[in-house]
């Protein structure tokens, strides 16, 4: 089975906060989406054409306010797509593609997060981009100097002001962007488990730089890390199911 997260980004200028809505799962050959407690908020009206919030909507087809964030096949930048999250048409998953490129419009205040799944191993991963990368001081013949599979460091800014839970991500000592916010307090939580349980910490390697893709793709990234027993990923109260 698999799984991801719809997060909402609240508009209200003082808030501005990341906050799960809904979580889509696919079993048994259907599309299932349910609300979860985060879209309690006051200020969030539900999803296009699923008003209900208590309430699990069902298909045979994935829902049209999921699969018009994957680019069709038919666009000339389909491939170009493809080879920046690293993936072949061969072998094209689509809860994948989502939660790599996180369902991002221009459009709207929605990302996606893939769920990662354990099968049996003891090995949290996934894929991301590198958030804020456009912000970082500009170098020259940058695709020279960041080469696929280099250990990109991390460090918790407690002192950030706009996010007290801020991931910082450097190459070689540079800062070249952020860790994805709406990921920040689970690495907190499974870093603080790790050092407790005197464990290896999490490791960070550079798949890809992508020089001809638009700032939100340039730097594709793996996060990889043992899975201690006691940690379960989005875990928080508003990850929870409103209807059980």
């Amino acid at each position: 089975m698999s799984s991801l997260y719809v997060i909402w980004q609240d508009p209200q200028p003082q808030s501005r906060m990341w906050i799960p809505v809904a979580k889509l799962e696919h079993k048994d050959n259907l599309f299932i989406l349910s609300y979860t407690q985060g879209a309690n908020h006051k200020n969030f009206s539900g999803l296009p054409r699923m008003q209900n919030k208590d309430k699990k909507y069902s298909s045979e087809e994935i829902f049209p306010f999921l699969s018009n964030r994957v680019l069709s096949a038919r666009r000339p930048e389909y491939y170009s797509m493809l080879e920046w999250i690293d993936m072949n048409n061969e072998d094209f998953d689509l809860f994948r593609f989502l939660g790599v490129t996180s369902g991002a419009k221009k459009t709207d205040n929605f990302r996606v997060i893939l769920v990662p799944e354990r099968n049996g191993s003891n090995v949290y991963s996934f894929n991301f981009f590198v958030s804020g990368h456009r912000y970082m001081e500009p170098v020259q013949d940058e695709s020279l100097m960041l080469t696929s599979g280099e250990r990109i460091d991390y460090e918790f800014e407690m002192d950030n002001s706009h996010d007290s839970l801020a991931v910082a991500l450097y190459h070689r000592e540079r800062k070249i962007g952020y860790f994805p916010k709406y990921l920040n307090e689970d690495i907190r939580v499974l870093t603080d488990i790790l050092n407790s349980e005197n464990k290896p910490l999490p490791q960070i390697k550079l798949i890809k730089f992508n020089a001809d893709a638009p700032e939100q793709y340039k730097i594709l990234c793996e996060f990889k890390s043992v899975w201690p027993d006691n940690f379960k990923p989005f875990s928080s109260q508003d990850y929870q199911p409103i209807v059980q």
